[in-house]
């Protein structure tokens, strides 16, 4: 008997297929902390911000298959942008596509774009940290500095050896293992004049031997509780000490017969950066390194308050010599306390006042003087800092100093008399 056979049914185990995505990952090294942007088609596909050490990496999910053009650039600590560097590569199917790009650094020019001859030529910026930096100037120099722990790095280039015309520098970053070197940096352009014919009137570039003053409280990067804070350094002795507040003069001072300096510094906005330049006699170093400063608790919304020194002046002064302040109010009331440094003044303005009111100054004793002018309207506080060298009118030597608040203009929006609102807007104009 033939037994018929059973059917046998096998049951296989569900099996998931796992198509890959297809992925780009842009990385590099950049500036610590630096923000990396990348764009294609002139529309923005991506960031990443850098680490401590300059390494980035980011990823791009669901991606165009072919050959694809990337640009890159990386932002510094001073919104400074680097070199645009672009790549080009083909992206492949269900793969991760990996692209490294080592950036070039970004190029700042602390000095003025017109430098007489034999001054000095101030560039900075940011890289890797501890990379090698090479400068070229117009392709026929080349000088090398090695970057800090935070990437920044600073020439202190001697002109003597350009002649009068226009110039270009860019710099290159090289790894401390020498395994990578960046393309070019964006270029700077200055231009070099004849040391017979003075640049700006207010400035005078001095040779390496004065070097710029050392900002040493608070440190980069501080953040600080409130609006105020003291802020101090180191210099040559005896020397005139101008602080700049974003690129702007704020004001000057004097340090002592060590060097030391310091002052008292309201801000008004955060962050705020602020450098520094010494001079001795009118003639000045490069501007010193600078420094970012955050604060917490500003008193923002009471008032709006604008400076501008665009325009300022060395002033020669011996003993009995006359300097003016010229002060004008277009409305409002308010009070100007000035501090020559051996006397207070003080004046209350009112809507009815004479204006412009001129005040006059003459110091009968020879030396250096640390002064300020405050104007105090309701809420609304403006203090100003200026120094003046004295010296003997015997003295046949001619003496430059500087005082940046030569000429106040005062300006409230409103023509007529009124309270200060929180709206108002100060503006002080050195002419």
């Amino acid at each position: 008997m033939t037994i018929p056979a059973i059917a046998q049914t096998k049951k296989f185990n569900d099996v998931e297929l796992t198509i890959p995505d297809t992925t780009l990952t842009l990385q590099g090294y950049a500036a610590p902390n630096a923000i990396i942007t990348f764009s294609e088609n002139s529309s923005v596909i991506g960031t990443v911000s850098a680490n401590n050490n300059g390494f980035y990496s980011k990823t791009l999910p669901a991606q165009q298959t072919g050959i694809r053009t990337i640009n890159q650039y990386f932002t510094d600590k001073e919104a400074t942008k680097s070199q645009t560097i672009t790549s080009s590569f083909s992206v492949a199917s269900q793969q991760n596509t990996v692209v490294s790009t080592y950036h070039a650094p970004t190029i700042t020019l602390r000095s003025d774009n017109q430098i007489q001859q034999g001054s000095i030529v101030q560039l900075s910026g940011y890289t890797v940290p501890n990379a090698a930096v090479s400068l070229q100037v117009s392709s026929q120099v080349s000088v090398s500095v090695v970057a800090d722990a935070k990437g920044f790095y600073e020439f202190f280039y001697n002109s003597e050896i350009l002649r009068v015309g226009d110039y270009f520098a860019t710099v290159t970053s090289t790894t401390t293992d020498a395994t990578q070197k960046s393309e070019q940096s964006t270029s700077i352009n200055f231009r070099i004049v004849s040391s017979a014919v003075p640049t700006r009137p207010d400035i005078v570039v001095s040779p390496a031997r004065l070097p710029p003053p050392i900002p040493q409280n608070p440190i980069d990067e501080s953040t600080i509780e409130g609006n105020t804070t003291t802020i101090s350094g180191e210099s040559v002795p005896n020397a005139q000490i101008n602080i700049y507040e974003n690129g702007v003069l704020y004001g000057s001072i004097f340090a002592d017969d060590t060097g030391s300096w310091s002052f008292t510094y309201t801000a008004r906005f955060s962050p705020v950066t602020l450098s520094f330049e010494a001079c001795i006699d009118g003639r000045c170093s490069v501007l010193s390194k600078t420094i970012k400063l955050f604060f917490n608790g500003l008193n923002t919304g009471v008032c709006s308050v604008v400076f501008e020194l665009e325009r300022y002046r060395y002033w020669g002064v011996s003993t009995g010599d006359q300097i003016n302040l010229n002060v004008f109010l277009s409305s409002g009331d308010g009070v100007l306390y000035v501090d020559w440094g051996d006397d207070l003044v003080e004046e209350r303005f009112n809507h009815d006042a004479d204006r412009p009111r001129p005040y006059n100054k003459d110091y009968q004793k020879f030396g250096d003087y640390n002064g300020t002018a405050r104007f105090v309207q309701g809420d609304c506080e403006i203090t100003r800092y200026f120094s003046v060298r004295v010296r003997d009118n015997n003295t046949s030597d001619v003496v430059w100093i500087l005082l940046p608040i030569a000429l106040f203009c005062l300006y409230i929006a409103n023509r007529y008399y009124r309270s200060p609102k929180e709206d108002d807007t100060i503006v002080l104009k050195d002419k």
